[in-house]
């Protein structure tokens, strides 16, 4: 699925598509121009390894989106060989929603506390992605960045460097403000104060104090400084499975989900003519991409 962002997750993150799910539902609510949505139904949350929200489309960092990364990696080599330099090896390609949806609000899949409380679990399959030793050095920094001398053995360094000649050439810097980012966070803001949310928050709470657990949310519960350790020990694993139980008794997931959509939603429509032109000039961008791959 593809972070951006998102940046990011229970609703994040982040963070695809006016409030899709897997194949195309849209927000179960009714929205005004002021005040909250009503929440007419709840989203189903049995399955959202292909959760798409709202803003998705939006989302504008160039290294989610593989093309647009493979074509900004190629740009560097070429922008770095006349200066007898090499490029560091790409990040590891980070999707906008490669995060599980829940953890946008504070909780994590069953399996996922059962055996690693609220943190990530590992991936088998990544690479070690280290950059190259080349790009420890100063040289490299600036020729890539800019951020130097302008110039380096007797060549000039273009303006913000490598990576901005790539990025110039791409036309990634398509929402310069973040405002993607912004309305993101705001929908997430919005969610939390919902009196939906707030009132499955204190059901959620109380469930975790019969528990044995004082928190006042899951926020609360994953910034306790007693399970901040490397490991994941055995009392961060049952905090976490009795919050995945008491999110369960109270909807949580299910309302917060449906609610930030809803908030998601009023927000493009409000911002519709700023975010068509971001989604358009992404969309160039993935062009642009294409074609330098191919040969451009």
């Amino acid at each position: 699925m593809k972070i951006s962002f998102a940046a990011i997750t229970k609703a994040l993150p982040p963070l695809l598509v006016m409030g899709v799910l897997a194949g195309g539902c849209s927000s179960a609510a009714k929205t005004t121009t002021a005040g909250e949505p009503e929440i007419t139904q709840l989203l189903d949350v049995s399955s959202l390894a292909n959760f798409s929200f709202p803003l998705d489309p939006y989302r504008s960092l160039p290294w989610q989106d593989g093309a647009i990364q493979q074509a900004e990696h190629l740009l560097v080599e070429r922008c770095l060989l006349p200066f007898g330099l090499e490029a560091p090896t790409p990040a590891k390609l980070i999707p906008v929603r490669d995060i599980h949806v829940e953890r946008r609000y504070s909780l994590v899949p069953a399996a996922d506390a059962a055996r690693y409380g609220w943190k990530m679990p590992p991936k088998a399959d990544q690479p070690d992605d280290k950059p190259s030793e080349e790009l420890l050095s100063g040289e490299v920094k600036a020729v890539l960045s800019g951020r130097g001398p302008s110039t380096y053995n007797g060549r000039a360094v273009p303006k913000g460097g490598c990576y901005g000649e790539a990025r110039r050439t791409l036309g990634t810097d398509i929402d310069p403000e973040r405002l993607t980012d912004d309305l993101d966070f705001r929908a997430l803001d919005m969610t939390k104060r919902h009196s939906r949310v707030v009132a499955a928050t204190r059901q959620w709470s109380s469930c975790m104090k019969s528990a044995g657990f004082d928190y006042s949310s899951p926020e609360n519960a994953v910034a306790d400084p007693m399970l901040q350790g490397e490991t994941t020990s055995e009392a961060e694993i049952r905090v976490a499975s009795a919050s995945v139980d008491c999110a369960t008794k109270a909807d949580l997931l299910a309302i917060s989900l449906t609610v930030d959509v809803a908030y998601q939603e009023r927000l493009l429509e409000e911002n519709a003519s700023t975010l068509a032109a971001i989604k358009d000039a992404r969309e160039k961008a993935r062009r642009k991409a294409s074609e330098i791959l191919n040969g451009g």
